[in-house]
């Protein structure tokens, strides 16, 4: 039997697979030029994943591929603004007015409309490099609309143009099941306008019922209407920003989501720039009584407050726990250039207060919590004099865990007290490779059995310092 003849035995997943597993080894690209047949054979997954250009919308020639391949595009990541004009690309001198002008009279929409129908195996598009104006609404209502798009992604600004009316507002949902809304710099104070939370509440509004992932600035985040919507295909919930909107609704987090029971992943990466503490996300005073996550797999927190309930609620289904500050408070700030080009484009920088809990607190918060079988444990907080006893809590109530990893920061008068571990680096300096640990921290976490990875950032000495204002100047820590 020939080769040939061999290769078209294969039923049609075998040859899927195959075709896959060669395209990032860059060895399909070779295999589709041996003869007509493969050619034929591994289009679909040579040309699955597509790069089109926003700003050319009006020549579909010059933004996508040749027309002969769209039927082929699975995955369309879209790049660049989505003004129509190259003199109008400096966004920070147009006008409302002007960009709307624009926006309304290119009838893009259609144009896009057109392309997207032509692509009947699209399931994914990523929008980036938008710019301060965002996408225009007419061009969401397209991709949000698509009958065939599961997956909806934008990285960087959703929405910043004018006023938007119900009548505007109106379009027929598709089949999304997955909206993720990220702004890309943390570093620069985000703001949302008033036309962009009604576009996310209408969004949500319409799509609510559908979606399994959800992703969205908490400057966006309609508060008050959450827990209105059914959210019953909900499993993953991604919540990023500055926490004081919510902590303006004043209404506990757990009764705010409290509809969305078949969550599965929930990420709670909240700050709060010079406003008062946030709240618990369960205080003792809440009218709710049993979690309304039984299912809940992973929990990711920024903050931890002396009231908080959660842990004594949290589910035997938790694997993954992380309690990280954020933004991370090793992160350098922008430099002085880089901060002067921002003060030209009129953005601000959040003054982030972050709340790095101490070894006592953290402490409190895992003795509170049942037995749980964490598979994964993320942890930073403020070395003090518990700190042995709070690595042996850990070892004591998870000792399944399988991955463990310790950011901790040491102030300069509690050096003398909490125990130093000197590194690889440093014990091979020494020429003490034997000893890498101190005999009380190799002993707190002896009893984890199971751990296949242990990391630990304990140089955190120096970076303290520089960062209880708020800010960060030294560099990225070494493990």
């Amino acid at each position: 039997m020939s080769a040939q003849s061999s290769i078209r035995a294969l039923n049609n997943d075998c040859l899927e697979q195959i075709f896959v597993e060669l395209r990032p080894k860059r060895g399909l690209r070779s295999l589709s030029l041996t003869c007509r047949w493969l050619r034929d054979a591994c289009l679909d997954v040579l040309f699955e994943r597509c790069i089109a250009y926003s700003d050319v919308l009006q020549q579909p020639t010059e933004a996508f591929p040749p027309p002969h391949l769209w039927r082929h595009i699975r995955f369309l990541r879209m790049i660049g603004c989505f003004d129509c004009y190259p003199d109008l690309s400096d966004v920070e001198s147009i006008s409302d007015s002007t960009y709307q002008a624009v926006s309304t009279t290119a009838c893009r929409e259609d144009i896009l409309a057109d392309v997207l129908y032509a692509m009947p195996r699209l399931l994914s598009v990523v929008v980036e490099g938008v710019k301060e104006r965002g996408v225009p609404w007419p061009m969401l209502k397209v991709f949000l609309s698509a009958p065939q798009l599961s997956t909806f992604d934008i990285f960087g600004r959703l929405y910043a143009g004018g006023t938007i009316t119900s009548d505007d507002a109106f379009f027929s949902p598709g089949a999304i099941t997955s909206f993720r809304y990220v702004p890309q710099n943390k570093r620069v104070r985000f703001t949302s306008s008033s036309a962009e939370k009604y576009i996310v509440r209408t969004i949500l509004e319409r799509l609510s019922t559908s979606l399994d992932v959800l992703h969205l600035p908490c400057e966006s985040v309609p508060f008050r209407r959450l827990d209105r919507w059914d959210w019953s295909s909900l499993q993953e919930l991604h919540l990023r920003g500055d926490g004081r909107r919510l902590l303006e609704y004043g209404v506990p987090l757990i009764s705010i989501l409290c509809r969305m029971s078949h969550l599965r992943r929930l990420s709670l990466k909240l700050a709060r720039s010079r406003s008062k503490p946030l709240g618990a996300i369960w205080p003792p005073n809440s009218a709710v009584k049993a979690i309304p996550w039984p299912e809940l797999e992973s929990l990711t927190m920024t903050w931890l407050h002396p009231e908080e309930q959660l842990f004594r609620h949290l589910p035997s289904t938790l694997r993954d726990l992380h309690l990280r500050v954020w933004p991370r408070r090793y992160y350098p700030n922008p430099g002085f250039h880089e901060y002067r080009a921002l003060q030209r484009l009129g953005k601000q920088l959040p003054n982030w207060v972050r709340e790095t809990p101490s070894a006592s607190m953290v402490i409190q918060a895992i003795q509170s919590c049942r037995q749980i079988s964490l598979r994964s444990f993320d942890l930073e907080y403020i070395a003090d004099s518990n700190d042995i006893r709070l690595l042996q809590l850990v070892a004591r109530s998870f000792p399944d865990l399988q991955y463990l990893r310790l950011y901790r920061y040491r102030r300069s008068e509690d050096m003398a007290h909490a125990p130093v571990v000197r590194t690889i680096l440093d014990a091979l300096y020494r020429g003490d490779i034997d000893i890498l640990v101190q005999e009380c921290m190799s002993d707190a976490l002896s009893p984890l059995r199971n751990l296949r990875a242990l990391r630990l950032y304990l140089d955190y000495n120096r970076t303290l310092a520089h960062v209880e204002g708020g800010s960060a100047t030294d560099l990225n820590p070494k493990p």
